[in-house]
């Protein structure tokens, strides 16, 4: 499934997928590719606001992405995942019933 959201002058897309997982995870791979990787009940909000939390280190990760292609990439690098990050599917403050 597809979403996305606005940050800034920035349109963030990236592919959701859903399975029996407890965090959400979110990779940034070349060619500027993001993939989210969500627990199945979250609704797509609660996805979009989970990983606009994470946005500006979307933002940063694409541009090393687009710096990668267009310089070359540095010893070490895979190209095919530049950064992956996870974090908690509900907020550490929500009240759990």
């Amino acid at each position: 499934m597809q979403l996305s959201f606005q940050y800034g002058d920035t349109a963030i897309e990236f592919e959701v997928s859903y399975s029996r997982r407890k965090t959400i995870s979110i990779s940034v791979e070349a060619p500027g590719r993001v993939s989210v990787k969500a627990p199945v009940g979250l609704s797509d909000n609660q996805v979009i606001s989970r990983v606009k939390s994470k946005a500006r280190w979307i933002v940063q990760k694409l541009y090393e992405v687009k710096n990668v292609k267009t310089e070359g990439p540095s010893p070490g690098l895979r190209l095919h995942k530049i950064a992956c990050t996870s974090i908690p599917a509900r907020p550490q403050n929500a009240d759990m019933p």
